[in-house]
């Protein structure tokens, strides 16, 4: 990140509170970015060595679970980001728990044409009544009619699922401004 990036001048965030979606729309020459954040959970059934290693990387803060009770961290040990070691043994079968607490990035997203001045990103939005889709603006994206301005809706996995313009979509946009 640099000075003019604007990151976080939007944010949008999943149902569920696991994926977040931050703009900086004057990246790249104002061209645009979006960045996905994810935090992580899993759970293990307790065993003889009581090590459990993850293929993900916990982060710094994390919360552990037994059988859903949060767990002191004095009780246990996180090295590497991706190992958790009890200090006492667990009686075996009990659901152990790991939450991450940071964010960790997992994509960023360009704006599809990546060109100069399209501002990608200065805004999203999440459509909670579908589940896990994003909406994100790249108000300056110029179309084939001369006009310009288009929204792309991603999945909670950043996988674009299609585009509104205006030229592709005259009579929807016309509606949208009349009412």
């Amino acid at each position: 990140m640099v000075a003019g990036d604007k990151f976080g001048d939007s944010m949008a965030m999943s149902e569920d509170a696991k994926t977040l979606f931050v703009s900086a729309p004057g990246q790249n020459s104002n061209s645009g970015a979006v960045y996905v954040f994810k935090r992580f959970e899993e759970s293990h059934k307790s065993n003889l060595d009581n090590i459990y290693d993850s293929s993900k990387t916990f982060g710094t803060y994390t919360k552990v679970y037994i059988d859903g009770s949060i767990q002191d961290s004095a009780t246990y040990t996180v090295t590497g980001g991706t190992r958790l070691t009890f200090n006492t043994p667990l009686p075996l079968g009990q659901v152990v728990s790991v939450v991450s607490t940071d964010w960790v990035l997992v994509q960023k997203i360009v704006e599809p044409t990546a060109t100069p001045g399209n501002r990608f990103g200065s805004l999203i939005t999440a459509d909670h009544l579908t589940g896990s889709t994003f909406y994100v603006s790249s108000p300056n994206a110029p179309q084939d009619t001369g006009e310009s301005g288009a929204v792309y809706r991603y999945s909670d996995t950043a996988k674009v699922l299609g585009s509104i313009t205006a030229s592709a979509n005259p009579e929807y946009i016309k509606r949208s401004i009349a009412n």
